[in-house]
């Protein structure tokens, strides 16, 4: 059910009603505080059409009312007594509340009817001597309050008039307090315990208002900062280079500290507030929830901050100069993915605190920060799994370079292993990268999934490219397996071989037009024009225009070309080997139409890839040019 609404009305000065709003300001609860401008005529001494008009709504033609949902309750006591148990300030038991009861009862029968007298007394010389007849009784009714304050902190010592916290009596003594100060009856002055505890009272409530506005303004900061860290993801996203992502990130970041700052400020003066010895701890939750929509909104803001900064961290590992560094930016994608994951956990804390509070509101709004702050962080884990993909490709790239320049055959096994793994690892991380991007709902702008889409099918085609890698890798272990030296070196085979394999790229006493001669120049042309499209592939993606990374695009096809070509030639010589019934030969060849073969994908995986950078960079300066 939606929490009631309340409307106060009274005129616009502190009366009857001031220990009324004290009462909802102290707990939290919000309500309307209607104040008609005019003040009463017997205080005014001049006409009140805006009151006049107005008293034939309210029950019994006096002020102060309580509008409840459009119901109406009338007379001070009873509407003192409703807001007590409805804000939860009748009592902490019942013997407490019957206690308060009859404070607030016996304050009504014994001063407010004297104060009556000389508040609604026109003539000024009766009203000066009503006031004087009421200094007496005045007196004793605060002799007596005071004794019921003394006596209750002997028991207690928290400073109220019934038992460890603020009730109903206590604010409606506030009430006493202010009309014997508005009637100059000079009972505060010889009674002090009372201005002691008027002043509690007032600071107490006040407390109470003051952490409900940082709250508030927590909560407005932080979607405040959600924004201002959607727009910075948005610039990392379009970034073309890992300086200019890094940069939005870091605002994202800062907008992010800003947020939980104003946000961690709030939750220690309300921490202050509910530990404070003079403040009833089970009054906390209203006092509590705008806090609750504040955590929800602020981890929404960090988990923004989060993915800007995964995205940052993509973009530097795609322009590392090494594995060693690829992994280090994909490490701190994994990071700031987990920081994701722990904004989305704070707005979860959020939503089970909202589920036991009667206000929607409150429910609404934690529910959706949850729903956001999911999506958020798996986008994060989407965009921190895309850079480890990246990691492993370059660590397959490195090992498969290493296979194919070695000379020795237990630093390429060696080479290959490291090839697999990185290959495994590659392939897995582009896996979860999609299964966390599919997983992304409820992300409330389009252009963000937009982007996370268009990077994770990205990074799908990259991935695609691993196979070649390892079988570059593992051809260059069965050449020197069978007795050649390296497969991209510039030695000859090694001594004592017969001669059946030789490095690619070289020939030995054979004649040069011979098929393993060929096979060999096939591969190494292959190999050089995988390396070549590889190349225009980072051309393609680090282009500063549109019409660069077309030109790369098009070196990486005529690298693809060259590879097909390779490829062919390796395999022509192969089936020509076969008919001379040189076993040696044969083998050697097999491995060179082998290389050419897993070059020639590679570099049709690059060029594809490449054609891909250069599409996206025209559509962005077009878009950015619109």
């Amino acid at each position: 059910m939606a929490a009631e609404k309340y409307k106060l009305i009274y005129f616009n000065f502190d009366g009857l009603a001031e220990s009324i709003r004290w009462m909802f300001a102290y707990s939290g609860v919000a309500f309307e505080d209607f104040r008609i401008k005019e003040l009463p005529h017997y205080v005014a001494l001049q006409p009140t059409p805006e009151w006049d008009a107005f008293k034939g709504k309210t029950p019994y033609g006096t002020l102060p009312l309580l509008e409840v949902d459009g119901k109406y309750l009338g007379e001070t006591q009873a509407i003192a007594r409703y807001v007590a148990k409805q804000v939860g300030v009748a009592g902490a038991n019942d013997w407490d509340a019957a206690q308060a009861d009859s404070i607030i009862t016996y304050i009504a029968a014994e001063f407010m009817p004297v104060a009556f007298q000389v508040i609604r007394e026109l003539d000024s010389e009766k009203k000066k001597l009503n006031a004087e007849r009421a200094v007496p009784q005045a007196n004793k009714v605060a002799a007596t309050l005071v004794g019921v304050l003394e006596k209750n902190n002997e028991k207690n010592g928290k400073g109220f008039l019934v038992g460890q916290s603020p009730t109903v009596a206590d604010f409606q003594t506030v009430t006493f307090s202010n009309i014997t100060d508005v009637l100059k009856l000079g009972t505060l002055d010889e009674f002090k315990a009372l201005r002691a505890h008027r002043e509690l009272i007032r600071v107490l409530s006040e407390r109470a208002q003051s952490v409900i506005r940082d709250a508030e303004e927590a909560e407005n900061t932080a979607l405040k900062g959600t924004a201002s860290a959607a727009e910075s993801l948005k610039r990392a996203q379009a970034a073309l280079d890992a300086g200019t992502a890094r940069a939005a990130a870091n605002a994202a970041n800062a907008t992010a500290a800003r947020a939980d700052q104003t946000l961690q400020d709030s939750l220690n003066a309300q921490s202050s507030l509910l530990t404070s010895s003079q403040f009833d701890f089970t009054m906390g939750a209203a006092i509590v929830a705008p806090s609750v929509k504040a955590i929800g909104a602020n981890a929404v803001t960090q988990a923004m901050a989060d993915v800007a900064d995964t995205v940052a961290c993509l973009m530097e590992a795609r322009a590392a100069t090494s594995a060693a560094a690829a992994r280090a930016c994909a490490d701190r994608a994994v990071s700031a993915a987990n920081r994701a994951m722990g904004a989305w956990a704070n707005s979860g804390v959020a939503q089970t605190q909202a589920a036991g509070y009667a206000d929607q509101t409150v429910k609404a709004r934690t529910t959706q920060y949850v729903t956001e702050s999911k999506a958020l962080s798996l986008a994060a884990k989407a965009y921190a799994e895309a850079a480890k993909a990246i990691a492993s490709m370059r660590e397959l790239q490195e090992a498969a370079n290493a296979a194919t320049s070695v000379s020795r055959l237990a630093d390429a096994n060696a080479a290959v292993a490291e090839a697999r793994r990185a290959a495994a690892n590659a392939e897995a991380a582009g896996k979860a990268a999609a299964n966390a991007s599919a997983q992304v709902t409820g992300w409330s702008d389009p252009s963000l999934r937009a982007d996370l889409d268009d990077t994770i099918g990205k990074i799908t085609l990259v991935v695609q490219g691993c196979r070649p890698f390892v079988q570059t890798a593992e051809t260059a272990v069965a050449y020197l397996a069978s007795g050649g030296t390296s497969v991209g070196g510039a030695t000859q085979s090694s001594p004592g071989n017969s001669g059946n394999g030789v490095g690619l790229g070289q020939t030995s006493g054979d004649a040069a037009g011979s098929p393993q001669a060929r096979g060999n120049n096939a591969a190494a042309t292959a190999v050089t024009a995988a390396a070549q499209a590889l190349f225009s592939l980072k051309e393609a993606r680090e282009g500063s225009d549109p019409v660069s990374c077309r030109n790369a695009a098009n070196r990486a096809v005529e690298a693809r070309t060259s590879a097909q070509i390779a490829s062919q030639a390796a395999n022509s010589a192969l089936e020509q080997a076969k008919t001379s019934g040189d076993a040696g030969a044969i083998r050697a060849t097999r491995m060179a139409a082998a290389t050419a073969l897993a070059n020639w994908i590679a570099a049709q995986v690059y060029s594809e890839v490449s054609i891909l950078f250069a599409f996206l960079k025209r559509i962005r300066c077009t878009m950015l040019r619109a």
